[in-house]
C-alpha cells in the first residue's frame, strides 16, 4: 500500500511557510494550509496545485486570540 502523506504547515499563506508548503506539493504530499488571511490563502493553494499537489486545504483560522473560541 503507498498511502499518500499529508502534511500541515501553519503560517503557509506567504514567504517561508508558503515556500515550504510548495516543496512537500511537489513531492506529492497532500498539504493543508493555515493562515488569517483568505486571499493569501486561496492564492498559496493555486501554487500548491499549480506544484503537483493534488490534495490541497486551505484552513483560515486565527489563533493568536483564543479567549471565547472554545479552547
Amino acid at each position: 500500500m503507498n498511502a499518500r502523506k499529508t502534511v500541515i504547515i501553519t503560517g503557509s499563506s506567504q514567504g517561508i511557510g508558503e515556500a515550504t508548503a510548495i516543496l512537500f506539493a511537489k513531492k506529492g504530499f497532500n498539504v493543508v494550509l493555515h493562515g488569517r488571511n483568505k486571499e493569501k490563502l486561496e492564492s498559496a493553494k493555486k501554487n500548491c496545485e499549480l506544484a503537483g499537489s493534488r490534495g490541497v486545504l486551505a484552513v483560515e483560522l486565527e489563533l493568536s486570540n483564543q479567549a471565547g473560541q472554545g479552547f
